[in-house]
Order: C-alpha cells, then structure tokens, then sequence
C-alpha cells in the first residue's frame, strides 16, 4: 500500500510529522535554575525569599535558600524572561531582571545582599531567670 504513494507525499506526510513533534517537546521544555545569596563579606545568607516571576506567562514561583544560601527552582519553562527578586530582614530588597533560561545548560544566579541599616536601628533584650544578692 505505501508503495503506491509517490515520492513527493511520503516526503511531505515525514517533514510535517517532523515539524508537528518538534513544535510539541519545543512547547514542554524546562529546565533548572539554581542560585546562592550572599552578603557583602560574601558569607551565604539563609532564609532569603526568592521570588521567580516569568514575564511571559506572568507566573510567579517562591522558593528559600537553605542555610548555605543556595536557593533553587526546578521545571521552570524556558519560553520568556524572568525576573528575580530577593528580600530577607535587614538587608536591601535586591531585582535581578531579564534573565533568560537555557535548556540543557547549567542556568545560575549568584546574587550579594547589602545590609540595610535603617531597619536595624533598634534592638531589643529580653532576658529571663533570677539573680541573688
């Protein structure tokens, strides 16, 4: 039966074949983006809220870095740019923007927090337990 076809049909009904799975895997691609948050010093930050948002599809994603400051997001889609925005108490809130995802590669953002001194400014002891005169 698919001898009887022409040359010419086989050949297209394979290219288009070709074409409509490409356009498929194209459409589920992700991939991996991993991070560390550091001080000025460069000592890693833990607890620092990193927040992904995708300016393509206008999702966001959370995610918190550990206590060695590394921080990462898996099955992120790699169509559209992301912005990155990292906040933790008594540091400067800081924006990464534009960063664009690669699939197959090693994606990574190293980002330094500076100390924001205006929100600590007051400390306060609280102490507990006895003492004899």
């Amino acid at each position: 039966m698919f001898t009887t076809l022409p040359r010419r049909a086989g050949l297209f009904c394979l290219s288009l074949l070709l074409v409509l799975t490409t356009g498929v895997f194209a459409q589920d691609q992700k991939a991996t983006i991993e991070g560390v948050v550091t001080d000025d010093a460069g000592k890693p930050l833990p607890f620092v809220s990193v927040l992904a948002r995708n300016s393509e599809s206008k999702k966001s994603y959370p995610a918190i870095s550990d206590t060695l400051g590394r921080f990462s997001f898996a099955n992120m889609p790699v169509e559209g740019a992301y912005s990155f925005d990292f906040s933790s108490f008594g540091y400067q809130k800081r924006s990464v923007t534009g960063y664009v995802l690669k699939y197959g590669v090693p994606n990574t953002v190293m980002v330094s927090l500076a100390i924001d001194e205006s929100k600590l400014s007051e400390v306060v002891v609280v102490g507990y337990g006895t003492q004899k005169r």
